[in-house]
């Protein structure tokens, strides 16, 4: 800066024209705008650990679990919705600064040194941009030596609750980020999220980053909920979250099509028709003819558990009662209609082909392109993502590995199906890959996390 100035002063009486003048001004002012830049630039990009913390006693690159590195998130806003990081929080007590564990958002973690319990706290308060329904995650790395029952206090709009997280399991979300729930929020700062020590069990609590996940029911035409099931709230969760595809996993048990992972998993009351069938179609004839009312075709992926053929005679004769509202195909063409159901793992593929009015499609395989299926039979590729690649989600995607996913789609394309992938991390950096390849349905388990992401790149 001082440079420019002295620049300015040795030349100005040397300017012979006004054009002159004007000329160098610019070029100056220009100067002055980059260097302003990058100080707000290396500002923002360089976070410096809490002033009230204690700083680090572990040199750069000591870590326990090297394996856990990759899953840094060194800059937090890479992370979907509204990251508050410990360096942003308010701290009660004495804190210490800690990179030894990976993983963890920004530049380390915090953890209370296992001492004087019950006094000590990290309160984080977002800004958040209008009222409404927020996921709250938490991030925190893990082993036996963390807390088994750390409290988390959230302050939302309809008032506080506590929740107590065991800190030594592994968080299900990039094996960083655990959920503690979806409550309603207010616009503004009147939210908090408090991580205290409170009746702690004498082991190390963490304090690391908080993230708000705002849950929307938005249509997302790419989103695909895997294991749908599993969640609090099947079915319902993926449509808060605009989700147009989910799916089910099934067995014949006796006369009823049971919804679990696994046969062990099962329960009596958890039906295909009480979970997914019956609910869709109240929401059809409530937003008429629609899922959404926005008119986005919606997926209901089946995934048969049980012998292939008496499953789907029963499916067969179960989604009679709700053809008004599934696709049906006949003589090669198909009838869209609100709901595509799509049959997959042990599909029995020569009884559904023989189905002369048929309300569902086949879950082809890569190598059914070779094969130049109708498509009204089989409207959509899905394949292991492992069976293909090497890539995790991670660090930096093989240009290789990239053409060879953008053949794939293509080829699908080609003949009008669309295409996914199962088992791919759940990752913002691996749905941007799939985002980018215009792969059709993108598979997640993290329903708010993949939703905030695909509305961020609208």
């Amino acid at each position: 800066m001082s440079q420019i100035l002295q620049l300015l002063a040795r030349h100005a009486e040397g300017w012979q024209t006004r054009t002159q003048a004007i000329v160098v001004c610019y070029i100056c002012l220009q100067l002055l705008i980059s260097f302003a830049q990058a100080v707000s630039d290396q500002t923002e990009f360089s976070a410096k650990p809490h002033p009230d913390a204690i700083p680090n006693i572990h040199p750069p690159g000591e870590v326990d679990n090297p394996a856990l590195v990759p899953y840094i998130v060194a800059d937090s806003r890479v992370i979907p919705g509204i990251v508050v990081d410990e360096t942003q929080a308010t701290l009660v007590g004495s804190w210490q600064y800690s990179t030894h564990t990976p993983p963890h958002v920004g530049i380390g973690y915090l953890h209370d040194q296992k001492e004087n319990k019950g006094a000590k706290s990290v309160t984080y308060v977002p800004t958040l941009p209008h009222d409404g329904r927020f996921e709250i995650r938490v991030s925190h790395c893990y082993n036996v030596r963390r807390a088994t029952n750390t409290p988390i206090t959230i302050h939302h709009a309809d008032g506080e609750q506590t929740v107590r997280i065991d800190q030594q399991q592994t968080p299900a979300y990039q094996r960083l980020f655990r959920s503690l729930g979806t409550f309603r929020f207010r616009a503004g700062r009147e939210s908090w999220v408090r991580i205290s020590t409170d009746g702690t069990d004498g082991k190390y609590v963490i304090a690391d980053a908080v993230q708000f996940l705002p849950i929307v029911d938005r249509p997302h035409l790419q989103a695909h909920s895997h294991n749908d099931y599993l969640h609090d709230s099947p079915l319902q969760d993926a449509l808060d979250n605009g989700f147009c595809s989910v799916e089910a996993d099934i067995f014949l048990v006796g006369q009823k099509l049971l919804v679990g992972h696994m046969l062990g998993d099962t329960r009596p009351e958890r039906t295909l028709e009480r979970l997914y069938l019956e609910p869709l179609r109240e929401r059809v004839r409530a937003n008429g003819g629609r899922v959404f009312k926005t008119g986005e075709q919606f997926t209901l992926l089946v995934d048969i558990k049980s012998e292939g053929s008496a499953t789907y005679a029963a499916l067969r004769s179960i989604l009679k009662k709700y053809a008004d509202m599934l696709t049906t195909s006949h003589a090669g063409k198909s009838e869209q209609r609100a709901i595509s159901v799509v049959i997959s793992g042990n599909r029995p593929q020569p009884d559904i082909a023989a189905d002369e009015q048929r309300l569902v499609a086949i879950d082809g395989r890569l190598t059914d392109l070779e094969l130049q299926r109708p498509t009204d039979l089989v409207p959509l590729i899905s394949d292991r993502w492992g069976a293909h690649f090497k890539w995790l989600g991670h660090v930096t995607f093989d240009p290789a590995e990239r053409e060879l996913l953008k053949k794939f789609v293509v080829s699908a394309h080609a003949q009008t199906k669309r295409i996914r992938f199962w088992a791919t991390p759940d990752s913002p950096q691996m749905w941007r890959e799939l985002q980018l390849a215009s792969v059709d349905l993108i598979n997640t388990d993290d329903l708010a996390g993949l939703s905030v992401f695909l509305d961020r790149a609208k």
